[in-house]
């Protein structure tokens, strides 16, 4: 890694071209909280978004600089990496103008920097001199082999030319680039899963925050012999979220209905809903919420019971878990993100069968309204320990550590 090393000293430059603000998805919170709360620690963080910089200081936003950037729509993006045969990310994100904001920025600021990449993709930003000049991170969200892989599946041949592409891409440009970064993983198959595309890997297993509000949200009023609402939680416009949903109207659906009748609600919160999940909603009779503000998810969550995890895969699904637990609600979650949490809190409950599910929610129900505060509360005490404070704290005492390497 050119034995460069973290300083403290210095300030921290996230580069993340796919990062909106409001935050919404998973990867663009995940960012933002890493700024703010990596800012307690150093001089500053300034984070270059898709179309604006937010620069954090000991936790408060302290200046907004917009420019004029959009990103590429799926077409255009997948049409450049055909022909460019690069990666679709790269294409979809990586614009001319980022760019030139990018070098405008590297070239008026510190010379030395710490530096984090948002996805491999928006590392491809950088010159070797940079890169051999600053200390520079990647944080990985995800499996990114795994990711593309998925589209293998599709029926839609330039889908799967297109992810074939993109992979190949990728491949190279770890090879080509791994002694220049540290990866930063939330997820110990995504290293794994690295590991088997490539040796000595620089990898540092990191553990993902979660918001915990202020005040306890769970509203223990709600009348669970009247009510039984249930809540899925995430970006609408993420196929994986739009598998989950599936799934769960599949298999666990109709048994669920079928013992809880109309007592039962199922709430659909998220972003930019996909046409696929409009009509889920709608042949289910789930209550869809899109595009909620703060405010309005509050009042959402007050009278949920249990939020519901059903994936067949996890790329960025314990993001919702942790939110879950920090908003002091247990959940109901597939046996595949068993490899996500040790030792759960009480009643949440990993389960691939129905029938299990549906005797959990009856053993929670029966509790009187004392006994579900409890729960409620030792959940939120629980999750204090994937808070964002404790997080990066940790995150920064490693880095400061030199443990860096755990290939």
């Amino acid at each position: 890694m050119y034995n460069q090393q973290f300083n403290k000293n210095n300030p921290l430059l996230i580069i993340a071209p796919h990062l909106e603000y409001p935050t919404i998805n998973g990867a663009d919170i995940s960012l933002d909280r890493l700024g703010k709360y990596f800012s307690e620690y150093l001089p500053y963080v300034d984070i270059i978004a898709t179309n604006q910089i937010i620069r954090y200081q000991n936790k408060e936003i302290i200046t907004i600089t917009k420019f004029d950037n959009k990103v590429r729509n799926k077409k255009s993006a997948a049409l450049y990496t055909l022909i460019f045969r690069t990666n679709y990310l790269k294409e979809k994100f990586n614009t001319v103008r980022y760019k030139n904001i990018l070098n405008n920025y590297l070239d008026s600021n510190p010379s030395t920097l710490n530096i984090l990449c948002s996805f491999f993709y928006s590392a491809d930003f950088l010159s070797e001199h940079i890169k051999k000049n600053n200390f520079c991170m990647i944080w990985t969200h995800n499996d990114d082999y795994k990711f593309f892989r998925g589209f293998y599946k599709s029926s839609n041949f330039m889908v799967k030319l297109t992810s074939y592409i993109s992979i190949k891409w990728l491949r190279n440009f770890i090879q080509n680039n791994k002694d220049y970064f540290l990866l930063l993983h939330v997820d110990d198959n995504d290293i794994i899963g690295y590991n088997k595309e490539h040796k000595e890997l620089h990898n540092l297993r990191v553990n993902i925050g979660t918001d915990i509000p202020d005040c306890k949200i769970k509203n223990n009023d709600t009348n669970l012999d009247e009510v039984l609402s249930l809540a899925f939680i995430g970006s609408l416009s993420v196929q994986m979220n739009v598998d989950a949903l599936s799934f769960f109207s599949e298999k666990f659906y109709k048994l669920v209905k079928a013992e809880f009748g109309e007592k039962l609600v199922i709430k659909v919160i998220g972003s930019n809903p996909m046409d696929e999940v409009v009509k889920l909603c709608s042949q289910n009779n789930w209550i869809l919420k899109a595009n909620v503000t703060d405010v309005e998810m509050r009042d959402l969550l007050i009278s949920t019971t249990f939020t519901l995890l059903p994936f067949q895969y996890t790329n960025g699904a314990k993001l919702k878990m942790l939110f879950s637990l920090g908003n002091g609600i247990p959940f109901l979650a597939t046996t595949t993100m068993e490899n996500q949490l040790q030792n759960p809190p009480p009643y949440c409950l990993f389960s691939d069968d129905p029938v299990i599910w549906i005797d959990h929610i009856n053993s929670l129900i029966k509790k009187s309204k004392s006994e579900q505060k409890n729960i409620n509360e030792q959940i939120m005490a629980f999750a204090q320990q994937f808070s964002w404070d404790v997080s990066i704290k940790n995150l920064v005492t490693d880095l400061e550590n030199n443990k860096l390497f755990n290939t």
